[in-house]
Parts: C-alpha cells; structure tokens; sequence
C-alpha cells in the first residue's frame, strides 16, 4: 500500500487519499498555506456580514461544543456576525460535552437552537447504522447537516459556516482554493458513505415514522439560495495552535484515551472509543493518525516520532461495555456484534487505563496540556444543564 513520504496517510483513508508521486494530497494542499494570496478571511466575513437575514442573523453556525466550534463562534463575533447557534444530540455527549456547549452559548451570549431527536427511533438507527454500515454516527450526520439547512430556509438566513472542511484539510480532495461549499453531492460523498437516507433505511419499518421528515435532505431547488462554507478554506486554520486559546473561554479540555489532543472532539461518548475502532477495523487506521499529521505538516513533530506515537495508541484496549447498555441489547446480542462487527472476543472489549505513555509525551511537546485537562464522569448524557466541572 502506498504510503506518503512526508506523513502519515496511506491508501486506506476514507476520503480516498490521493498522491503526487510519493507525497499525499493531504501535504501538497497544505503547502498552500505559503501562497501569500491564500488568507481570505477579511473577504469572506464581508461577504457573510453583508447578508443580514429579517430574523437578524447573519449565519447558521453548527457546533458539537468542541474548541474548533469555540473559533468559529469567536472569530464570527469578532467580525461583527450575528451567529445563530445549532446543537444535534446525538445522544453521545458526556458530562464534559454538555458543559461545553452549554457554556459556549452562555459565554458569547448567543442564541441557539438545541435540536433532540425522538430517542427511541435515533436509537433504532444507530442499531442499523452500526450492522449495515459499521458506523454509529451516520444517523447524526443525516440529521445535523440536513436540519442546519432546513433552520437557514425557515430563518431566512444567507451561510451556514463551519470550522474544517475536512476532505481538504486531512487528504487533499480539493484545494483551498476551490471553496467547497454545503450541499448534498459533497455530504453524500464524505458525510453520507454515499448512502441517501432513502437506501439507508430500504423498506423496513422505520420507514414510516413521523421523526424521518428531519433526516431527508432539502431538495436542490428548495435550498440553492443557502450558501454552506467552511472557515479552513479562508484562513490559516491550525487547532493544534489555537484551540488552546479556548480554555481562558470557560472550555473543559479531556483527556482521552486515543489521543494526544485533549481539545479536538472532546466531550463524546464514543468518539475516541466505539467510533475510532470502527474507523480502524473498516479504515486501518485511527484518528490520532490525523492529528499527527497535522503536527507533521506545521512541522511540531517529525515523521519518525510521529510514527512512534501512533504505534503507542495502536496498542491501546477497548471499552465497549458502556455503549452496549446504551443501546440496550442483551448480553448475547453484546456479543454477536463484538465477534460480528467488531471481530473481538469478549475479553478484549474491556477498557483498562487512559494513561498515556511516557514516550509519546517525550515525542510531542503536549504534555502540559493533558496534565490541565479533566477526565469526564458520566457518559452518555441524555441532557444536561448548568454543570460545575
């Protein structure tokens, strides 16, 4: 398998790594950051701040409550944007990722929409989601980007802004240049496993339920005059950089268990445990691979420690014990889909430590943080409200 000479990608990653002799696309799009043209942020915030809907909003801002959302929300304020705030639960939040969001509203004084779904039935999809497709969050994904289109028709708002255009910042997919924009052929393709909600759900019972009508899609006619961007594609965006800045902000930094990076996706449930297993039995790799490579590439760690991290977390056990009374199945169903899906035996499903070995924090100068950083106390959260971490 082809693996790039620079970082860490190879072949296997999901958005279909593309290279340039021995360097990945994911490093060459990168290098775009040395163009002296490539900062337009000044540009892009005219152009939002100039679109003020009647409902006085200027965007649609889609948040989980992690630091990249705590930018977003900053730098929109910052350049006179009037945000309107949107939460999906999915479900998964701990303690730490109500507390963040939460706070986020609370500290910018910002209204917000915090969007709940019929448990019984996202639950019902999540069941399907994990046997059809290995995954947990395409439910979430069909949810979140079809309803944060939906609140900009019904508020008559203009953008949608959102921190990272992932395709392009992790695999090189597109330049930053081409300003990728929302709509269903790009969620379809990296969002969707290019899978409509439609042939997710086939002909089974759910079929028919009242709660489907939030996961469908806008049509195309219905919703061109929404334009959705991503932040990255304008500005030199680096959270390994600047999410530190966000705990002056009232942000509750994790420590997590499959990674150095106590700011990025912190506050889930499952992302860093369930999620980031199934990425690496369908995928070969785990997000941490991702971080790493971005420290790689704003030249903060070098490949070969790099590489030696990694290989430490690749090392790490599973707890899936938490999830599996989450979905609520019984101990023979636990195990069906630990041997079915997971490819596990029963004794390898239970967690051990998150404590990080010495020798990453010896490769990467993190250490400081992660010693600042909490560890959460209650998972799966269905909702909650005015925590005191």
């Amino acid at each position: 398998m082809k693996i790039c000479e620079r970082c860490l990608n190879d072949a296997a990653q999901p958005f279909r790594v593309g290279f340039l002799g021995d360097v990945c696309l994911g490093c060459i799009t990168h290098d775009e950051r040395d163009d002296p043209n490539f900062d337009r942020s000044s540009q892009i915030f005219d152009m939002i701040r100039s679109k003020r809907s009647p409902t006085g909003y200027h965007a649609v801002v889609p948040v989980f409550g992690d630091a990249d959302d705590y930018v977003t929300v900053k730098l929109c304020l910052d350049n006179g944007i009037n945000p309107l705030i949107l939460a999906i639960n999915n479900y998964f939040y701990s303690d730490i990722g109500w507390h963040n969001l939460q706070n986020l509203i609370d500290f910018f004084d910002v209204d917000s929409v915090i969007m709940s779904p019929n448990f019984v039935y996202y639950q019902s999809l999540v069941k399907r989601s994990l046997v059809r497709k290995r995954d947990i969050y395409l439910p979430y994904q069909y949810l979140l980007h079809s309803y944060s289109l939906k609140l900009a028709l019904e508020k008559k708002v203009k953008y949608i802004v959102m921190p990272i255009n992932q395709p392009c910042e992790y695999t090189g997919n597109f330049s930053h240049f081409d300003e990728a924009k929302k709509s269903f052929w790009y969620h379809f393709n990296f969002d969707f496993q290019r899978t409509a909600i439609e042939d997710f759900l086939g002909s089974g019972s759910l079929q028919g339920l009242d709660d489907l009508e939030s996961y469908c899609y806008p049509e195309h006619h219905k919703s061109s005059g929404v334009v959705g961007l991503y932040l990255s594609d304008y500005m030199n965006w680096d959270p390994g950089l600047q999410n530190v800045n966000v705990k002056q902000l009232g942000f509750v930094s994790e420590k997590q268990t499959r990674t150095f990076d106590p700011f990025q996706r912190v506050g889930s449930s499952v992302y860093y445990e369930l999620h980031d297993l199934l990425r690496l039995k369908k995928h070969g790799y785990l997000k941490v691979r991702d971080q790493l490579n971005r420290e790689v590439r704003f030249r903060r760690i070098s490949r070969d420690n790099a590489l030696r991290v990694y290989d430490e977390y690749l090392s790490k056990t599973w707890n899936l014990d938490t999830f599996y009374q989450w979905l609520d199945i019984t101990k023979t169903g636990a195990q069906w889909l630990s041997e079915h899906v997971f490819g596990m035996k029963e004794q390898e499903c239970h967690f051990t430590s998150i404590d990080t070995p010495r020798e990453v924090w010896q490769a990467i100068n993190w250490s400081s943080l992660n010693d600042m950083s909490s560890t959460s106390v209650k998972q799966f959260c269905m909702f909650e409200k005015e925590l005191h971490i």
